[in-house]
């Protein structure tokens, strides 16, 4: 197994981090983030005044800098269960298609008071399940540290 020095990997993303502020990039990332966002919306929107198809890249160019940013329609299967189920065999049928939960159902009957949290947790029809890890890496923050 190759060592890892966790310390030091750490020290080295606090050293980075301190760099970036020092430098005023944190604020420059998030300045170019909004920017990003902005613009990735006005050429949304150009899209849908123009009526682009939505297999056609839409761009806009700067001369001055020789930058482009394009929006293009990004993809996903949507299967109708009806028409598969009518090409399926009973054997795939049990293979290929399950019964699943409308999480979006759920969570507006909970805020809607239709359902109850408590209530689903008590009788086991939800419980939390550990499924990943999400690293935080930030400066800590101490209320009574020594200065």
């Amino acid at each position: 197994m190759v060592k890892f020095e966790a310390d030091i990997t750490l020290r080295r993303c606090a050293a980075i981090e301190d760099e970036l502020e020092s430098l005023g990039a944190n604020k420059l990332f998030k300045e170019q983030k909004e920017l990003k966002d902005s613009l990735k919306k006005w050429l949304i929107q150009c899209r849908e005044i123009n009526g682009t198809e939505t297999d056609v890249e839409i761009a806009i160019y700067d001369e001055v800098s020789n930058w482009q940013a394009t929006v293009s329609q990004r993809n996903k299967d949507k299967w109708d269960i009806d028409k598969l189920r009518d090409e399926l065999t009973n054997k795939q049928k049990t293979r290929y298609i399950t019964l699943h939960v409308d999480k979006n159902a759920i969570k507006e009957g909970i805020d809607n008071g239709d359902l109850s949290r408590a209530k689903l947790e008590s009788v086991g029809a939800v419980y939390k399940e550990p499924y990943s890890y999400a690293l935080h890496v930030k400066e800590r923050k101490t209320n009574n540290a020594p200065i």
